[in-house]
């Protein structure tokens, strides 16, 4: 499940725009595109994808660039 927070306390739900939710589980990698049309459209579209990290990018060095490398191929 993906969870969701803001860095405000106050959603007014007339937002307009893309927003995106990315969520970097232990062996997942999931990411949700919602585009939103204010309060009279409410959301106009939504994607969902969600990849498997591989397990050589799970364990081994504590070097993150080649976990990002490969997820940016996303």
């Amino acid at each position: 499940m993906l969870s969701h927070s803001s860095p405000c306390s106050i959603i007014y739900r007339d937002e307009e725009g893309l927003y995106y939710a990315l969520d970097l589980g232990g062996t997942n990698f999931r990411v949700l595109r919602v585009h939103l049309g204010g309060k009279d459209k409410g959301v106009i579209g939504q994607e969902f994808e969600e990849v498997s990290i591989p397990p050589n990018l799970m364990t081994g060095s504590s070097d993150v660039s080649v976990l990002w490398e490969n997820l940016s191929k996303y």
